[in-house]
């Protein structure tokens, strides 16, 4: 091989060694900011992310997303659920015992990852106790339906420490006692 060649070809394959290295910047994140995306200061103005952390977690007492809605309130353990029910041709369906597994587990793994975390989200947004306050109730509101309905939930060591959704159930009992305290 000429002696030219090889200096291009050595040339050619350190020039992306090169390029990456000088498109390494302290400032990476800085520089990268999209300039009309919001980022965590500026949701703090109005007290934005902590009434987004309370309409979410309101959402889910009563549950306002259509399926959700059809699953929890009207077709298993709402007030009217009795009034309202399936088609009578559908073989699978909660008014003989029998729904299907995804209708049967929405209601739960739903609310617990759409519950806790906007309560996480509170908890690190704010200290007011108010706000707190109302999460709390609004955390309660919507646990204790799904206690209800599936006897042990997961629910005082939930999310406790490392913001996991996964935690050991507590019997009923232990539930609502952490509920009412």
């Amino acid at each position: 091989m000429i002696p030219y060649k090889k200096i291009i070809v050595r040339a050619l394959l350190l020039a992306p060694a090169l390029c990456g290295m000088a498109g390494c910047t302290s400032d990476f994140e800085k520089i990268n900011r999209n300039p009309f995306e919001v980022n965590d200061q500026e949701r703090g103005r109005d007290l934005y992310n902590i009434s987004a952390a309370i309409k979410g977690m309101q959402s889910f007492v009563v549950p306002v997303e259509e399926h959700l809605n059809q699953f929890q309130e009207v077709l298993s353990a709402g007030a009217f659920a009795g009034y309202m029910a399936c088609t009578p041709t559908w073989q699978s369906k909660f008014s003989t015992y029998n729904p299907p597994a995804d209708w049967n587990r929405a209601p739960f793994n739903d609310v617990i990852a759409g519950v806790y975390p906007k309560w996480e989200a509170l908890k690190a947004a704010t200290n007011d106790e108010v706000a707190l306050a109302l999460g709390k109730l609004l955390r309660v509101a919507a646990m204790h339906r799904l206690n209800d309905a599936y006897g042990p939930i997961p629910y005082s060591k939930i999310g406790a420490s490392t913001g996991s959704l996964t935690a050991p159930y507590d019997t009923q009992e232990e539930a609502y006692r952490h509920m009412i305290a």
